[in-house]
């Protein structure tokens, strides 16, 4: 598994971290910006059933005016509607203002408004008419007349009636069932308007409540990913830094090569190149240790060697076996052909011995000419095999490659024991060597009781 670099981790938590913390102050801000439109929508409710109220009273007060004038024919009370806004312009600037206040959209409140204007009209075009025939009854210059009033024209018909018939016409016009119902109608409208306002404002409401919802929910989300993630940096630094270093020091103390566990690739690294110089350092010990313990000449391990693995095969419940190989007539070899070629003898001597061994096997160079192989698991059953190796090795020593070299032989004596090494297998093994070099040399033997009386 391909490590993690420590800088690209804590890279990573902090751009998560900083989406997290940007998430938040971004949710805020449209929280906020959500707030400031309910606050808004609060205050275009408050004004907008003002609005409506307003618009209603004033319908009412006009409608109330004309009346009074008609009944009382006071000019007071004509001056006191043309001095408010038209009926109709009043809807209209309603409908506009309730617009704009709900976003430049019509809502239904605002197409219920328009729904008014003709009606207005019609009414106000009843009220502008009664108040017009009653205007001509009264001793008034026309020319004082408000001028939406001056310039209403009565048909040829109107102003031939007598006063009393214009009174009629003028009070059928504002009192009659028509005119009634006509304000019904709008009183109605007007009421359902507000009542589309109320829904308007209160699903505005419930939708920024539930934007609030949303808003809390993601803003615990965000807090909760800000908290996981300094959670997850303490354990990743635990994990990944601290632990292992708190490891490392350890081994480090107790000469140990450094542990290899899960961490940051920058850890990993200081620890592969640790232990690359921990091994290279155990290494350098390690051919020391051998060079105090192998024969230079052969490369095999030394007597010194060769006693400390005596000493730790004794007492062991394994079979071993003691091999002890002596050169033929080696001083011969180095007086008539030198010290070189003699070097040259034993090294072939024990390259051949190499092949006799196993992996727990061990051979030995413990003297001048005279060499030992300590074999694990082998006993008196294993005599033949032996004696075919060593006959093996006997023949290629006796046919040299080369014509100057010497033919050479060995001579072999093997001892066996059950329970491990012991202190006599050497003796056995070295007088059922004196058997062979009594029979010739260039053989093996193996010890048997019968050789201690000889």
């Amino acid at each position: 598994m391909k490590s993690v670099r420590v800088r690209t981790l804590s890279f990573w938590m902090l751009f998560l971290g900083l989406f997290a913390f940007l998430s938040m102050v971004y949710g805020l801000r449209v929280v906020y910006t959500r707030y400031e439109r309910l606050l808004n929508d609060t205050e275009n409710y408050v004004f907008a059933q003002k609005d409506v109220q307003d618009l209603k009273g004033e319908f009412s007060f006009l409608t109330e005016q004309a009346r009074q004038f008609i009944l009382t024919m006071d000019y007071e009370y004509l001056s006191s509607y043309f001095s408010r806004a038209t009926t109709v312009e009043s809807y209209e600037k309603a409908s506009s203002e309730l617009r704009i206040r709900f976003g430049g959209i019509d809502t239904q409140a605002t197409l219920t408004l328009k729904e008014i204007v003709p009606y207005a009209k019609a009414i106000t075009d009843r009220e502008i008419h009664s108040m017009r025939l009653v205007a001509s009854i009264l001793s008034i210059d026309e020319s004082s007349l408000p001028e939406r009033l001056y310039s209403y024209h009565l048909s040829d018909e109107e102003l031939a009636m007598s006063e009393r018939e214009k009174e009629d016409v003028a009070y059928f016009l504002i009192f009659s069932h028509e005119y009634t119902e006509l304000h019904y109608f709008i009183d109605d409208k007007i009421t359902k308007a507000a009542n589309q306002i109320f829904l308007y404002t209160h699903q505005r409401r419930m939708n920024s409540k539930s934007f609030f919802y949303k808003a809390i929910v993601n803003q615990i989300t965000c807090s909760a990913l800000l908290v996981a993630l300094l959670a997850l940096s303490f354990f990743l630094i635990s994990v990944l830094i601290l632990r292992p270093i708190r490891r490392f020091v350890e081994n480090i103390r107790e000469e140990k090569p450094l542990d290899k566990i899960t961490a940051g690739a920058e850890i990993e690294y200081f620890a592969s190149t640790y232990n690359n110089m921990y091994e290279m350092n155990r290494t350098v010990k390690k051919e020391l240790q051998r060079q105090a313990s192998y024969d230079t000449v052969t490369n095999l391990l030394n007597r010194s060697a060769f006693e400390q693995l005596c000493a730790y095969y004794k007492g062991v419940d394994d079979s071993v076996a003691l091999i002890i190989i002596d050169v033929d007539n080696f001083k011969h070899i180095n007086d008539s052909y030198g010290h070189e070629i003699g070097d040259i003898a034993l090294r072939h001597v024990s390259d051949l011995l190499k092949t006799v061994i196993g992996d727990s096997d061990r051979a030995f160079r413990i003297g001048g000419d005279e060499f030992a192989i300590i074999m694990v698991n082998y006993g008196e059953k294993d005599e033949r095999l032996l004696n075919h190796k060593f006959v093996e090795i006997n023949m290629t020593l006796q046919h040299p490659i080369s014509v100057e070299f010497p033919k050479l032989s060995v001579s072999v004596g093997v001892a066996f024991s059950e329970q491990g090494y012991n202190t006599e297998m050497y003796s056995h093994a070295d007088k059922a060597l004196y058997r062979t070099k009594e029979n010739g040399r260039c053989g093996i033997s193996f010890y048997t009781p019968s050789l201690d009386d000889r």
